[in-house]
């Protein structure tokens, strides 16, 4: 067998052909390479060819036509609402109560009797002044009719004046201690607690009932010491009450405290409320409105509209077609709208969206024009 001859015949046959696979292999790679460059450059003369279109058709924009309104510095701050007066009813006298003679959630005015204490004590006390008195007065009659008769000497006179005037002073006492047996409401008002009941023993000074006053009544509310130069010169105030369905009222300045209250450093300010309907209840929670100062002419834009950088603010206006950015002033903001002091002039259409996407000098495409950011 000649094995490795043919061997050496197949070897030699494979390395001639070899040059040729390599040749084949290189051909096939050019052209994959030539294919790719040749779709790359496809895409990217497609993408100019979009860009420069774009530019052509300008960027889709909306712009605000720039129209003087009013904006405000202001602050809105929590308050609480309290009764303009909360008067206590105390006992003046000291007994049992005998009767309860009204109900709470009523309406009072000034003497309306509250409680009735036992006065048979009283009542018994006071006869027997007013008996004193008699006997001292006619004592004194008598004396002054022989003084004037000259049978008696005047210093025995001066003693029955003197008698017949403590006399009369403990009467009128035995008199008042009497008739407070009877405990009336000290002013107009709604009583909104009884606090003894019949039965109960109350000693001088002790609280039997509290009358509110609700008409006005007044809203009290913290401020913080950087406000206090501004809020001084305010004297009308807007509150809103969200437990009456965000009801707002106009309320006008009463108090203005002295001094700070807790750690916080607030000074209170009482606001006055008119409450004719007693609809404002004591103790509501209440979110006042303060505007510190106002400009009823003032170039305004949504703030979003401003593109803040290195702590410079800019807009885009729209001039001739096409974007001019522009430097501005920012001056004081109110919710979502901004005051710009500087840099724009009222008519001037100025980019509120899309003002992102756009360039210095780049052409703009006005989908909308609006005169108010409500329109958006």
């Amino acid at each position: 067998m000649n094995l490795p001859d043919e061997k050496k015949t197949l070897q030699s046959h494979w390395f001639r052909k070899m040059p040729l696979l390599v040749l084949l292999l290189m051909i096939i790679l050019v052209i994959a390479v030539a294919m790719a460059v040749s779709r790359k450059g496809e895409r990217l003369a497609a993408e100019r060819s979009t860009a420069s279109d774009q530019e052509e058709t300008g960027t889709n924009v909306v712009v605000l036509v720039l129209t003087p309104s009013q904006i405000s510095d202001r602050i809105n701050l929590p308050g609480i609402i309290s009764p303009w007066v909360r008067l206590t009813v105390s006992a003046e006298v000291a007994g049992k109560v005998d009767a309860r003679l009204a109900e709470e959630g009523h309406h009072l005015t000034k003497g309306t009797p509250l409680y009735r204490l036992d006065e048979r004590d009283y009542r018994t006390s006071y006869h027997a002044a007013r008996a004193a008195f008699e006997t001292a007065r006619a004592s004194h009659s008598r004396l002054r009719e022989l003084h004037d008769e000259q049978l008696t000497s005047r210093s025995i006179l001066d003693t029955a004046v003197a008698e017949l005037e403590r006399t009369r002073s403990a009467m009128e006492t035995a008199r008042l201690q009497l008739d407070r047996c009877l405990i009336e409401a000290g002013m107009d008002g709604i009583l909104n607690r009884m606090l003894v009941e019949p039965g109960q023993f109350v000693a001088v000074g002790d609280p039997v009932a509290e009358i509110l006053q609700l008409n006005p009544v007044k809203v009290t509310v913290g401020i913080p010491e950087s406000d206090i130069h501004a809020v001084r010169e305010v004297d009308t105030f807007s509150v809103r009450m969200d437990a009456l369905g965000g009801r707002i009222f106009s309320g006008t300045r009463h108090r203005f405290s002295r001094s700070a209250e807790g750690m916080a450093r607030l000074y209170d300010l009482e606001i006055r409320i008119e409450n004719p309907d007693d609809v404002i209840l004591p103790d509501m929670f209440a979110r006042v409105d303060i505007v510190k100062q106002s400009r009823p002419m003032a170039l305004t834009l949504p703030i979003y509209a401003v593109i803040s950088s290195g702590g410079t603010h800019s807009v885009f206006v729209e001039s001739r077609g096409r974007a001019e950015k522009r430097d501005v002033t920012l001056g004081m903001q109110e919710g979502w709208q901004v005051e710009i002091l500087s840099g724009l002039t009222a008519g001037e259409r100025v980019v509120v969206v899309g003002q992102r996407d756009i360039s210095h000098g780049q052409a703009l495409r006005i989908i909308k024009e609006i005169h108010d950011t409500g329109e958006l």
